[in-house]
């Protein structure tokens, strides 16, 4: 497996990916992503802002995330709870991986590549939020020592999400 930033001649692959994941989760009634988000503007704004990775496997597309180190506007005040720390974050969105690829740790990989660019560039807290039914990537994020923080409301549709936080400063 390879990871690298998304580019323009990517897009129909990634676009495949989102897509497999909002039929997922209309099937498993799951209220997330069922709005036409995330398009392809999205995409696109996320491949020129260079906060867009694929992973490869094999030649082939196999997930997608964005891996933000920008402050997420989102983060800014919390619903319920309180993240962990105050400091420099990098943020985690719209991890998708192809459905004839799931079970194959691409998820988990994807989270521990952005650990590993979160400590090239002197990050040491990873956040993240996801719906509360989605109990696929809750598993995954507790899996993977991230604790839950609260819960945050989107900007964009005033929906709420839970929200984690990992702290990579702790061993």
């Amino acid at each position: 497996m390879k990871i690298r930033t998304t580019e323009e001649r990517d897009l129909p692959a990634v676009m495949e990916i989102l897509h497999q994941a909002q039929a997922y989760f209309k099937a498993q009634g799951i209220d997330q992503w069922q709005d036409g988000y995330p398009d392809e503007a999205t995409i696109r704004q996320d491949i020129q802002n260079g906060t867009a990775y694929l992973v490869e496997l094999d030649g082939i597309v196999a997930a997608c995330a964005t891996i933000a180190f920008t402050p997420d506007e989102n983060y800014t005040t919390m619903v319920s709870g309180q993240w962990l720390t105050d400091r420099p974050y990098a943020v985690i969105h719209r991890i998708a991986v192809d459905d004839k690829l799931k079970g194959r740790g691409i998820a988990g990989w994807i989270l521990e590549q952005a650990e590993h660019l979160c400590r090239q560039r002197g990050v040491e807290s990873l956040k993240i939020d996801t719906h509360q039914d989605n109990t696929s990537m809750r598993r995954l994020l507790e899996k993977q020592n991230y604790h839950y923080c609260g819960v945050i409301q989107l900007h964009r549709d005033l929906s709420l999400r839970v929200a984690y936080e990992k702290r990579l400063d702790k061993k």
